[in-house]
């Protein structure tokens, strides 16, 4: 592997480890935070002294997740501006926009952050839990801001494309768009699902022990709806998603599907199979018949395969220059220079049909691990979805001590939305490639690359950096299940080795 090959494959591994890292707290914040402000707002109507402890209890969560997602968000600007630096440029009248309305969002949320964690004696009860509900709105706003530049780069619109430089033209199209706004829906969602599952299945260890059964069984029904809910929105929202995949990313969606050419009449869904893209086919395949073109209605015969994609850009390419860069889009332009740098002498003697050959070939993402996690994906959402529904049904026989075995099995699917979650970002941004802005900017033109040693010091300052943070907040939650919602003041108890350390009296 050339130099150039490394450190581009050195630095996308560590953004994508540090994405992941930052990625298993942003969701689960979201989907605690909904299920504190649903047990706050009972607390608030209702009343009941167990419906206020839990939801303290849940906030305590709440404030960990959400620090160390702060923490684990800002390497990733680092990296943004020291690797990616020809991504930023390009890509700067898009993100200067988003990233002011994340900048002036940024104030609200952390003054209610802060009126919900602290501020439970200064303001009335309604106050606060109005507090709760707000922070959930503005969490969902910086998502938002945070996913339309995602989705602008999967679909890029709003952009006029010029040679030189690139102009907004309008950000309501980047905003609003059905990329955007079905990514935006799909997380969310998946959010309150794994927050849902993380409450449920800690609940279920405390009733399993007989302990804080009160704040247990409620937190429990509380979030198995909230789980049925999530995981009917997740299900349908992907639906819709992969919609628009088809009909904006057709490699992306052919590849996940395992689809090599398009099926004359209706068309079928591949439910397993072993890619094998040397020959292009699936092998031990299994298919259900006219599922795909039921599923896709506006393509009754399927649609286009990896390998009809190929031809098809092949043949567009053709109508180009090629020795003329003018007549190619720059992204075009990238992967042809990328290809030549690769091997030069072929390059040069290649024909226009060759060349234009390799550059539609080019444009394939690595079919097998897409068309795997996108199953991984879906099966975890089908057994998430039978877990939320089995728990939901299953509350009135656990409030009587039965089904003690619902309440293990939800025990073990702890892991699984942050499977789920992980795998279905990973699909996404592995089925974008080779472009880090989809048709426009190739990956590897993307990258500032520093020298190897820094690039290595970068990965092993993040690693050494994940590692002492996972500690922190493996101690942080292990005291907070310790102590339990019985403890009225956990942060109190647990630091008090640190205040009696900074403590005058100590220090005389």
């Amino acid at each position: 592997m050339s130099t150039p090959d490394f450190l581009l494959a050195l630095l996308r591994l560590q953004f994508g480890v540090s994405a992941s890292f930052h990625f298993l707290f942003v969701p689960l914040s979201l989907g605690l935070l909904l299920c504190v402000n649903v047990l706050q707002t009972q607390a608030s109507l209702r009343g009941g002294a167990h419906l206020d402890r839990a939801s303290r209890f849940w906030r305590r969560f709440f404030a960990l997740s959400w620090v160390i997602g702060v923490c684990t968000g800002y390497p990733l600007r680092f990296q943004l501006q020291d690797n990616w630096g020809n991504y930023t440029e390009s890509a700067m009248p898009v993100l200067e926009r988003i990233f002011a309305i994340e900048g002036a969002i940024a104030p609200f949320m952390l003054a209610s952050v802060l009126v919900l964690l602290l501020g439970r004696r200064l303001v009335g009860r309604h106050l606060h839990m109005a507090s709760g509900w707000i922070l959930l709105g503005l969490l969902c706003m910086q998502a938002w801001t945070i996913l339309s530049v995602n989705a602008w780069m999967q679909n890029p619109v709003g952009v006029q494309f010029g040679p030189g430089s690139w102009r907004l033209e309008s950000l309501s199209a980047v905003l609003f768009s059905d990329t955007t706004l079905h990514k935006l829906w799909h997380t969310l969602s998946a959010a309150f699902v794994c927050g849902a599952v993380f409450v449920m299945a800690t609940s279920a260890g405390f009733i399993l022990r007989r302990q804080h059964m009160d704040v247990a069984l409620s937190s429990f029904a509380a979030a198995s709806w909230i789980g049925v809910v999530g995981v009917l929105s997740t299900a349908w929202s992907g639906h819709e998603s992969a919609h628009g995949v088809a009909q904006h990313q057709p490699m992306k969606f052919a590849a996940m599907e395992g689809l090599w050419a398009r099926e004359p009449g209706p068309a079928g869904l591949v439910l397993f199979g072993v890619p094998d893209p040397d020959r292009g086919l699936n092998k031990f395949e299994v298919k259900v018949p006219y599922l795909m073109s039921l599923l896709l209605s506006e393509m009754p015969e399927g649609p286009l395969g990896v390998r009809d994609l190929i031809e098809r850009d092949r043949q567009a390419l053709l109508k180009m220059s090629l020795a003329d860069d003018s007549q190619l889009s720059q992204g075009w332009s990238m992967l042809a220079k990328r290809i030549q740098q690769r091997d030069s002498d072929a390059w040069a003697n290649a024909s226009d049909q060759q060349q234009a050959q390799w550059m539609a070939q080019e444009t394939v993402p690595p079919v097998t691990p897409l068309f795997a996690g996108f199953r991984v994906m879906a099966m975890l959402g089908l057994l998430l979805g039978a877990a939320c529904f089995l728990a939901a049904a299953s509350i009135k026989e656990i409030r009587l001590g039965h089904r003690r075995w619902v309440l293990h099995l939800l025990k073990w699917s702890l892991p699984l939305p942050w499977v789920a979650i992980l795998t279905g970002w990973m699909v996404a941004e592995v089925g974008r490639q080779p472009w880090v802005i989809y048709g426009r900017v190739s990956t590897h033109h993307a990258l500032t690359a520093p020298s190897v040693d820094v690039a290595v010091l970068g990965v092993a300052s993040m690693l050494f950096g994940g590692v002492l943070l996972s500690c922190v907040t493996w101690w942080a939650g292990k005291s907070i299940l310790r102590a339990g919602p019985g403890c009225d003041n956990w942060a109190k108890d647990s630091f008090a080795w640190l205040w009696d350390l900074l403590s005058p009296k100590r220090a005389g």
